[in-house]
């Protein structure tokens, strides 16, 4: 059986979900950028597992069930996804501190005006993501 959450299908699927509700829920004033967001954000995950690498997803899906996969681990493995795994958490904070900075850049491009984010702002986005990768890269493969 696929894992379908980790497939191309789902992660769109996921997202207009996401971007429906928030419509709904603040009665039509979710940007259609939004959902641009949402997906981004949703198909962060299929990233991070293909840097993990090691395990094939169904990204194709429903078109393929073959999985798809890098052979190159660049991220470690958590290993089981469990509360008191502690390699659950380490990689949690990693894709925090890699993703939220990307995010909030994003978001700063689609949605802001000219000129208006602080340069401190922009820098500390920027150490941020390039403290992680660099924790994430030197961490030992499980």
């Amino acid at each position: 059986v696929p894992r379908i959450t980790h497939s191309l299908a789902f992660v769109s699927f996921a997202a207009l979900s996401a971007w429906v509700f928030v419509k709904a829920a603040f009665k039509d004033k979710a940007n259609p950028k939004l959902l641009l967001i949402f997906f981004t954000a949703a198909a962060s995950h299929l990233l991070l597992d293909a840097l993990v690498g090691g395990t094939k997803d169904p990204i194709a899906w429903p078109f393929l069930n073959d999985g798809f996969g890098s052979p190159i681990g660049l991220l470690p493995s958590a290993g089981k996804l469990s509360l008191s795994n502690y390699y659950f958490w380490r990689n949690l904070l990693i894709e925090l501190g890699i993703f939220v900075p990307i995010i909030l850049f994003c978001s700063y491009l689609i949605g802001a005006k000219k000129g208006h984010w602080q340069l401190w702002k922009k820098l500390l986005c920027l150490g941020l993501f390039l403290v992680s990768v660099f924790i994430s890269l030197s961490l030992s493969r499980h």
